[in-house]
């Protein structure tokens, strides 16, 4: 199974190219490509898990090695997405002002809400035909992102609360947008928001990866507002070489906790954890400074992000339930059917 990640890094590296012009490392088109890498290991984590229940058989060296990177990758293969969106959400405040502002629960919280509910529909349909028992608290549930019917959820649930939290914060305390101070108080505020999400999110009984990435929107979002003093001081000299190998090393250090097992101090894998998340975008966004990374194939994946993510369970639940889940066949037929569903989604898409 391994082979289905040897296709990803050649199709991540098809096209790469060492970049010219410095100052467009974070354009739509390099920012969707990466993103476009990300959904195709997502895509990968989730087509495993039909495979894992159909009792496949990881006999294989190549099956081993499969397991091995997605254990390695873990929720690393979404940090990107909330990241971007900070970034966006953050530069978008910057340029437009309060008019943006005041678009977020119509531009930003209903439309993917609406649209997400749409996916649901599907989903309670593909439900019905597979022969799944359905309560209607479940189902209510579903529509607020706060229960799945079989399609994924969690993240929409993030999002939308990190859009909110914006947002709040923005509206409850209005400041001049021009102080650079002012935003950077106002994201601490998002910060402090996003945790006490977090806390409730504990204590709902929710899976860690429901809250162990959120604050990689506000991470996002100072990145926004910093970029350009970070730009100066890693280019600055050798520096970039440097902070790179750091950078690197802080995020092999990050698993040290993994490598020896004895090690068992209070709060080292949280820490471990924050070092990995940091460690592995500042890699991100470094390499994608030297070097242009993306084709067009990429990049279409990229913008296509949000029916690429709601719908890719629907092939794979039926695929599962009445053909089979071998995933030689599953994966490419999957991601062939899920990649048919984009320009339908286009047609009955809500735009607001």
């Amino acid at each position: 199974m391994v082979i289905f990640y040897i296709f990803v890094l050649i199709i991540g590296l098809w096209g790469v190219s060492i970049r010219i012009d410095k100052k467009q490392y974070l354009s739509k088109e390099s920012t969707n490509a990466i993103k476009g890498i990300c959904i195709l290991l997502v895509f990968l984590r989730h087509a495993n898990q039909y495979v894992k229940e159909s009792g496949y058989d990881y006999s294989c060296f190549g099956d081993y090695l499969f397991l091995s990177v997605d254990g390695f990758l873990d929720q690393l293969i979404v940090i990107m997405f909330l990241f971007f969106s900070g970034y966006g959400v953050v530069c978008s405040i910057q340029k437009k002002g309060y008019s943006y502002i005041n678009s977020i629960p119509k531009h930003r919280v209903l439309n993917t809400l609406l649209n997400f509910d749409v996916a649901v529909f599907f989903y309670i349909i593909v439900a019905l035909i597979v022969g799944r028992e359905l309560s209607l608290s479940n189902v209510i549930l579903s529509f607020f992102a706060w229960e799945s019917i079989g399609c994924s959820n969690w993240y929409i649930f993030v999002i939308l609360i990190c859009y909110i939290s914006t947002w709040l914060v923005f509206m409850i305390r209005k400041i001049d947008l021009d102080i650079t101070k002012k935003i950077v108080i106002q994201i601490f505020l998002i910060m402090v928001f996003l945790i006490i999400a977090t806390v409730f999110l504990v204590i709902s009984g929710k899976g860690q990866w429901w809250y162990n990435t959120i604050l990689v929107y506000p991470l996002g979002m100072f990145f926004g507002i910093f970029h350009k003093k970070v730009e100066f001081i890693v280019f600055k000299g050798k520096n970039y070489y440097l902070i790179f190998g750091a950078c690197v090393i802080l995020f092999l250090l990050s698993w040290l906790p993994h490598i020896v097992s004895n090690i068992h101090i209070p709060g080292i894998t949280l820490v471990c954890w924050i070092l990995r998340i940091v460690a592995s975008i500042a890699i991100t966004i470094m390499l994608m400074m030297k070097f242009e990374i993306g084709n067009k194939f990429l990049v279409w994946l990229g913008v296509n992000l949000f029916p690429l993510y709601i719908y890719q369970r629907l092939p794979m639940i039926l695929l599962s339930t009445f053909l089979t889940s071998n995933p030689f066949i599953l994966i490419p037929v999957s991601f062939g059917l899920t990649c048919t569903i984009v320009p339908a989604f286009k047609k009955f898409e809500i735009k607001l």
